[in-house]
């Protein structure tokens, strides 16, 4: 198999690249002029997404395509609204015409955090979608496309909705997720700053989630979505309170109101994905708090 990876060089694309590459031929494509990855079955090309008119010369040579790229965060600022949308959206639309007169198969990368919106009980991917930031709201739009598109010119597709991703490793000097900030700032001493605290999310371990979407990408059945998650949520403070126990240490917290862009609770039902593929979380929070806070302190 031959996979294009739309951002491939992103923190989830850069893991998935590397799992995908043990068995398949991989494309990763991204901005900057060069990437490097271990494996020879890997092969960088660099585009700028937003300004791309044709795809056909990345997308000709490949069975599937795996769309990761984003230029926004949820956020609360609405001064760019048409920006995202243009940079986001309609380049995507220029894809979907191209995959769809190529016969090519997309996997889209959406959201399981901002889809929904609020709800008081685990997000089902038949769950009404009601996201509150232009983050989720853009990615219900491509989501909508990909449905069109489907309907119109028969596009196969599937969508991939994650939970909170988070990882020990450093990407592009950079901690990715909420997890190992906190873990960073307990061991070095340092305060930070929290938005609420008591928001419940569900945090899933990079590995976990690459072998969801691996098996979503060789999935043949009927179903179109899958949430990707634990199915279980924990609040940022409970957290930090369980890292403290685990290190010994007493992290100095400045709490922040709660953001309008964040939902109060979000946890996905994952049901679906281990009926249809078998596929089930191996990580638990505890233990990949603990691989955190192992790195943390060899490096610091």
């Amino acid at each position: 198999m031959r996979y294009l990876l739309l951002g491939g060089s992103g923190f989830i694309g850069s893991y998935l690249a590397n799992s995908l590459a043990r068995e398949n031929q991989v494309v990763v494509v991204g901005r900057q002029p060069k990437c490097d990855f271990e494996s020879k079955n890997i092969e960088y090309r660099q585009m700028d997404f937003v300004k791309c008119d044709d795809f056909t010369d990345y997308i000709k040579d490949v069975d599937i395509i795996v769309h990761m790229i984003s230029t926004i965060i949820p956020s609360e600022d609405t001064s760019k609204f048409n920006l995202e949308i243009n940079e986001n959206v309609l380049p995507t639309i220029r894809l979907l015409e191209d995959a769809s007169r190529l016969k090519k198969k997309v996997v889209f990368i959406s959201s399981g955090g901002a889809i929904y919106g609020e709800n008081d009980n685990k997000n089902k991917e038949s769950s009404p979608t009601n996201p509150i930031c232009n983050y989720g709201i853009i990615k219900l739009m491509i989501e909508k496309y990909l449905a069109l598109y489907h309907e119109y010119y028969g596009l196969e597709y599937r969508i991939i909705r994650p939970s909170n991703p988070y990882s020990e490793t450093v990407y592009h000097n950079k901690k990715q997720g909420i997890i190992p900030v906190i873990v960073e700032n307990l061991i070095k001493g340092e305060p930070m700053s929290v938005y609420g605290g008591e928001q419940i999310r569900d945090y899933i371990y990079i590995d976990d989630l690459v072998d969801g979407i691996s098996a979503v990408l060789e999935y043949a059945g009927e179903q179109r979505i899958f949430n990707i998650g634990t199915g279980e949520g924990c609040t940022v403070e409970a957290i930090i309170k369980m890292a403290e126990k685990k290190t010994g240490r007493k992290l100095k917290v400045k709490l922040l109101p709660m953001r309008k862009c964040d939902v109060v609770k979000n946890i996905l039902d994952i049901s679906l994905i281990k009926e249809e593929t078998g596929w089930t979380p191996k990580i638990s929070l505890e233990s990949g708090l603990d691989k955190i806070i192992e790195r943390e302190i060899a490096y610091v």
